[in-house]
Formats: structure tokens, sequence, C-alpha cells
């Protein structure tokens, strides 16, 4: 009884299709998995020595750096270990493995060496003290490799959370790729978007199509901003408020569930950076004719998206030129509470009297 066979691409693959080729792999699965727990010494010259194991000399192992590897001395070394041996699988379905490149042993290698930091950081492992080897197996349907790690010195200790972030950092750099074509995917998206919205409210008859405003908080004041900024054209005025400008700066518990860390995936926290968008802003003192304004506001006490978020837009905003408008609650939380919620409504009010009719300009 294997409870965690559950969790494979082989086991994925039988429900689908249980054809005797992956009953085959299922089967080398449980059996690998059993001999995981049993002796270091022989699991270490198996995943080493097997059949489709690709080789690397006499054997398939390869670690950190490129100095021959003794097996010998290394599975007397692993078996003798007097603290934790920890074995991990990183398994790929055939298609993908092919389609990115991920079918031979120095890709592994590769993305092995870039990550050991960061599975010792995981496995709570000082990185001087990290040892690790693995092998790449060539099999048909999943290709993966094997890794044995463990602490010359520091012992430490794997929690789900760790293992989550292992999993989540090698699958990013594999399908890097991949994210990069959902990120064109999603922009090109919010591009269409944006023009239907703008077309729709345009043929509404009760819809001035040049004075089309947007109001939110939070998440909202970030697509607040990013359409005033990106979309002038479309969304003129804009009241955003509690913003998120920068992922890097948010809750690390939500942003990393879908964009790993900024170590792993520097391309995505600057690609979503709103602060980018500061130099799309057309307004500026020479031009400003009233058409088209962006207004911040932030509690310096925001304890969910951190105020330094509108200090670093303010920032950005600033360096380009831009004319902006800015209010900022002392102590303010995230959402304005008391008399200060009362002045965020009134100037709001005002604030879309002024550039929606007109009432109260300068």
């Amino acid at each position: 009884d294997i409870p965690e066979i559950t969790d494979t691409h082989e086991w994925e693959d039988y429900k689908q299709n249980p054809n005797q080729g992956n009953a085959s792999e299922l089967i080398r699965w449980g059996a690998e998995h059993q001999m995981q727990s049993g002796n270091p010494d022989i699991y270490l010259r198996y995943i080493a020595e097997r059949p489709r194991v690709e080789k690397v000399g006499d054997h398939g192992l390869f670690s950190q750096h490129d100095e021959e590897i003794d097996l010998g001395e290394v599975a007397k070394t692993v078996s003798e270990h007097p603290g934790n041996v920890w074995t991990m699988v990183f398994s790929l379905h055939r298609q993908d493995a092919e389609r990115l490149s991920y079918n031979n042993a120095e890709s592994w290698r590769t993305i092995c060496r870039a990550k050991s930091g960061l599975i010792a950081k995981a496995m709570r492992i000082p990185e001087k003290d990290f040892r690790w080897y693995a092998a790449f197996h060539n099999e048909g349907h999943h290709p993966h490799i094997h890794m044995v790690a463990y602490s010359a010195g520091e012992e430490g200790y794997l929690t789900k959370l760790g293992i989550d972030d292992i999993k989540r950092a090698f699958a990013h750099e594999i399908f890097r790729m991949d994210l990069q074509q959902v990120y064109e995917q999603q922009t090109q998206l919010r591009n269409d978007l944006r023009l239907m919205a703008k077309e729709y409210l345009k043929k509404l008859p009760y819809v001035n199509g040049d004075k089309i405003g947007v109001e939110g908080f939070s998440f909202g004041g970030t697509m607040t901003a990013l359409l005033v900024m990106k979309h002038p054209d479309a969304f003129h005025y804009g009241i955003a408020g509690g913003g998120v400008y920068e992922w890097a700066l948010y809750d690390t518990h939500y942003t990393e569930r879908f964009m790993s860390t900024p170590q792993d995936n520097p391309e995505g926290y600057e690609r979503t950076k709103v602060t980018n968008a500061a130099k799309e802003y057309p307004v500026t003192d020479d031009n400003y004719d009233g058409a088209v304004m962006l207004k911040l506001t932030h509690g310096t006490g925001d304890d969910n998206v951190h105020f330094q978020n509108t200090l670093k837009l303010v920032d950005a905003l600033q360096a380009g030129g831009k004319k902006f408008e800015l209010m900022i609650y002392p102590d303010g939380m995230h959402g304005y509470r008391g008399y200060q919620g009362r002045h965020f409504s009134a100037a709001n009010r005002a604030f879309w009297l002024k550039y929606l009719k007109g009432e109260g300009a300068e």
C-alpha cells in the first residue's frame, strides 16, 4: 500500500489508459519507491547503474561540481551517514520532456545545480553543508531524475511547505516558456477586453465616451491605475486606492502560490510591475487639459497592501514628470474608517463632479 502513488504521473496515465505499458511504469515506480526506504547504498547504486540511466562515465551520477564521482565512495558515505538522507524524484510526461528539452542528463544537471541553493533552503540546510547526487533515467513515458540529498554539517528538516517550494521552483523553470506565452496571452486578452469595453460603453446612449471613469480599491486599485495609465484613450479618470503596484511587496502566502518567488521568477515580477506603466501615463503639467487624471490614495498603516506600493508608484510618476492627484491617510488601514472614511467619500465625490461634470473645476 503506497498512498503517494496517486500523486504521480504514472498513476495519472494508468487511470486514463490502463494498458500494459502504463501498468509496467506504475509497477516500476512502486518498486523504486519501496527501494528508497531501504538501504541507501543499494538505492544509490541502483539509480546510478540501472537500465536506461544516462551515464556520465561509468555510471549516471552527477552533482554540483564537474569532478569525477567515485560511486563506491559516495555510496559508502551516504550509507554511513548518521543523519537524515532524503530521496526525491522529479518526473515529466514524455511529450513535455521532448518539447522542453528535458530529455537528457545535461538539462537536468543544469537545473539541479541552479536550484541547489533553493533546495538547501527549503530543507533548512546551510548551503555550505548541502550535498546531493542525482541521475537521469530516460524512461519511455516519464523521463525523470532521482536525487539523494543530505547535510554534511548542521542537520536540516523538510516540511510540506518546503516540498511545495521545491516543486514550484522546478516547475517554473522547466515550464518557463509556457509561462511566457501565458503572460503574452493575458496581455492580448486584456487589450481585447479594453477595446470591447470602450466600444460597448460608447454605444450606450447615456454614456459620454470622452469621460469614462473607474474606481477601485486593493486589487481594484491595481486595475484602476493600470487602466488609466496604459489606456487613457478609453479610461480617462480613475481613483486607485490601496493598490498593489509591485507584487514583490505583497503577501508571499498569496503571491508565491501563483508566481513563485522573485528569485525564481524575476521576469514575471518585473513584467507585472504596475510602476512600469507610469511612463505610459500621458499627463504632465505642460499638457494638462483635464481630459485625463489619475488619483491615488493609501493609508500609511495598511497592513494588507503596504504603503510602500503607492510610494513606489508615486516615485515612478514623479520621475517621469507626470501630473496626478494623491491623498494619504495617516495610520489609515486597508479601508478607511471614521473621519478618514468620510473624508475619502467626500473627496472622491468632488473628484467625480470636477472631472465628469465640470463642477467645482478650477
